[in-house]
């Protein structure tokens, strides 16, 4: 609720997945959730209110959780991807859109 970047950067996963880019930095990932008046952070505000789901990662057998969510229109798919690290904490993987 408090859009707490430093915090949310502690638990991003170092290899952050970001919508369509690959390794995207926090400052990026910051700078689109702020875009279009903010819209990305409310949709991952009402997105880690639900309950996530397992997930398979491609190539890994890595534990993972998603959770869906919707981009700046409705009409696309959105996934929030948490993913343990090597000590088994959960880490924010990817906020991705899928392709189709």
């Amino acid at each position: 609720m408090q859009k707490d970047a430093p915090t949310l950067t502690t638990l991003m996963m170092p290899n952050f997945n970001f919508i369509r880019a690959q390794n995207a930095s926090p400052s990026d990932v910051f700078k689109g959730l702020d875009a279009n008046g903010g819209l990305q952070w409310t949709n991952l505000q009402q997105s880690v209110r639900r309950q996530p789901t397992p997930y398979q990662a491609n190539g890994t057998n890595t534990p993972a959780r998603v959770l869906h969510c919707t981009p700046t229109e409705i009409i696309y798919s959105c996934l929030l991807i948490f993913q343990q690290d090597e000590h088994h904490r959960w880490r924010w993987k990817s906020m991705i859109m899928p392709t189709r």
